[in-house]
């Protein structure tokens, strides 16, 4: 109702006169910083005078480490929680809006003035994963159904100008899964790959906690092991082996003076499991706690280890090698879905077995793993090369003439 009613006077607000629309205003995903959001907040400044941090509370932001909130320069941005006073006055200002979800200030976009500001939704990464909305919307489904999906895209779309993807395969996935115009989408990348980019050049130095960045820079390899999210389906299983044995791995990690990193999303931490792996002298934790954005943490990793995490593609950029688990795979295309040809489109060795597994990863220390050509050919097709950066784009749409778009 709250949100209703600011709404509604924002309808108002947005019609006076006197507002300059030259600021940008970066909504972030939800506790915490997302790897886009967290570039965006360290570069944007540097090309926009004012940018302003909209977040669901500001103790998300709090709660990161002091080191890391000062090396992104927190404490320099205007940040302020959506619903209030202030924010309002912000969105006035802002002729650029990023959001991360469809659903973000919805509210407001609705009544929001069509011709003021420019609204980017950039997603959470590229999709690998089905959208579980990918169901047929013909005749055998209700009347009911159809208007609510109806109204659902309607209300929850209303107001977005851009919504950014890295490639024409990603757009017409996506196109087809919001059932929404191809023209909607443009191939204007994701940050983040911008800050890969500074990362892999040694132009930028990494946003970690102080700790967890030694223990990177400490010589052997380094492995991440990243797990998705199964939205609730069933809970990950780490290390999905019968059997597995904590301290063979223990043994083999000793041996080859070797670490792992281990990333949870952070709903998925605590378990017994998951604590008896930390106990591990050489498993370390690299939750959002120390590392808030996963990219951080790609330019010290050697071999990455996942499941159907979307992660993997931020990593192609290294080629270095990746090795997939299954973790109650049927159940995962079934429940979930997997957007393309496993096969073809997880360009790394998978392990059945735990002993298949440790043979892999003997492997990926070595000078070839065998999967070069596999992920140079997923590399082109979902992160083909880019004629400007994501931040060359958004600094356009502030620019007096946004009718003629630089080529994607």
């Amino acid at each position: 109702a709250r949100r209703l009613v600011l709404a509604a006077v924002f309808w108002l607000v947005d019609r006076l006169p006197g507002a300059d629309r030259t600021a940008a205003m970066v909504v972030s995903r939800g506790a915490g910083l997302d790897a886009d959001t967290q570039h965006l907040l360290t570069r944007l400044p540097d090309r926009i005078e004012t940018v302003y941090v909209a977040v669901d509370s500001a103790d998300d932001l709090e709660a990161l480490p002091e080191d890391i909130r000062e090396s992104i320069g927190l404490s320099e941005l205007q940040v302020y929680e959506i619903d209030s006073l202030g924010f309002l006055r912000a969105l006035r200002n802002a002729g650029l809006v990023t959001l991360k979800r469809p659903t973000q200030l919805h509210g407001y976009r609705l009544f929001a003035r069509r011709d003021v500001r420019t609204v980017v939704l950039i997603y959470h990464g590229i999709i690998t994963k089905a959208y579980g909305t990918h169901a047929d919307s013909g005749p055998s489904l209700s009347l009911y159904v159809r208007l609510k999906r109806t109204a659902r895209r309607l209300y929850g779309y209303a107001g977005l100008d851009v919504q950014s993807v890295a490639s024409d395969v990603e757009r017409f996935f996506r196109s087809s899964g919001e059932q929404r115009h191809p023209a909607r989408f443009r191939r204007y990348g994701y940050p983040r790959y911008d800050r890969i980019d500074e990362l892999q050049a040694g132009d930028a130095e990494p946003f970690l906690e102080d700790d967890l960045e030694s223990r990177l820079q400490t010589d052997g390899p380094n492995l991440l092991y990243a797990p998705t999210h199964k939205d609730g389906v069933y809970t990950t299983t780490l290390f999905p082996f019968e059997p597995f044995d904590s301290d063979e791995l223990a043994s083999f990690l000793e041996t080859h003076d070797a670490r792992l990193f281990l990333r949870l999303h952070p709903s998925e931490e605590g378990s017994d499991a998951y604590n008896s792996l930390l106990d591990i002298d050489r498993v370390h934790y690299a939750g959002s706690r120390v590392a808030p954005s996963p990219v951080e943490l790609l330019p010290y990793i050697d071999v990455m280890v996942t499941d159907y995490s979307s992660i993997y593609v931020d990593f192609l950029p290294f080629d270095r090698p990746i090795v997939f688990l299954k973790d109650r795979h049927e159940a995962f295309e079934t429940e979930r879905g997997i957007a393309f040809d496993y096969a073809r489109y997880f360009p790394g060795a998978t392990a059945e077995s735990f002993d298949v597994f440790l043979e892999y990863l003997e492997a990926a220390f070595g000078d070839d793993d065998g999967y070069a050509a596999d992920r140079e050919f997923v590399r082109e097709v979902l992160l083909p090369e880019r004629d400007h950066s994501s931040l060359e784009y958004l600094e356009f749409m502030l620019s007096d003439d946004k009718k003629e778009l630089p080529a994607e």
